[in-house]
């Protein structure tokens, strides 16, 4: 009755809180940091892309997984779309520290403008995993 119904659920918690820990580490494979929750998706995605028709996937007796391309004889450790969704993961924070860059400069060009004190962003943390922080290079808006 009622201790089964509390074990199931129990169970299905735990089942979940395992697959969002793979998923995690799945996206943190990929270049996902814990904190880019917006980046999801992408790990999502990639977890559920199916092999290319050519492609198909093994076990070795130790327990490993690997995939093998029938057409050319290529085995890899690595899904054959991994490699496109690390390079997807890489453009969206290239692409989303250039907008910091170009919004800091800008802000900097308008407080300037202004007469105004530019925003104190050295108590704010820094915004990327390479531990750059607003700032630097980027081009002039204006």
């Amino acid at each position: 009755g009622e201790a089964a119904a509390a074990a199931a659920a129990g169970e299905a918690e735990a089942e979940e809180e395992e697959e969002a820990s793979e998923l995690s580490d799945f996206a943190k494979y990929l270049g996902i940091e814990q904190g880019e929750k917006h980046l999801m998706w992408i790990a999502e995605m990639a977890a559920n892309t199916p092999l290319p028709a050519d492609w198909s996937s093994h076990r070795t007796p130790d327990g490993q997984d690997y995939f093998f391309n029938n057409t050319t004889n290529e085995s890899s450790w690595q899904h054959p779309s991994d490699g496109h969704f690390m390079e997807l993961v890489k453009r969206i924070k290239e692409n989303e520290e250039a907008s910091l860059r170009m919004a800091d400069d800008l802000v900097q060009q308008l407080s300037l403008k202004s007469g105004a004190s530019p925003p104190d962003r050295s108590r704010s943390p820094g915004r990327t995993s390479s531990g750059s922080s607003f700032g630097g290079g980027g081009s002039s808006i204006g």
